[in-house]
């Protein structure tokens, strides 16, 4: 992925006149993880409409 980031495919205009929403939307998602990998994993989740709840280490 290059930066800046481009927006996720169901947010053009195209899938707007098909009244699509992301499909992850309602989902939510448990990260447990302390290392680079979980946040790198969640990010496509997060992309796709999902809610991350993160929960790191002491």
């Amino acid at each position: 992925m290059g930066w800046p980031r481009s927006p996720p495919p169901w947010n053009n205009n195209a899938s707007r006149r098909f009244n699509s929403r992301p499909p992850l939307r309602g989902v939510q998602v448990g990260e447990f993880c302390s290392t680079a990998a979980g946040p790198y994993g969640a990010m496509p989740l997060a992309d796709m409409g999902a809610e991350i709840v993160k929960r790191e280490p002491r």
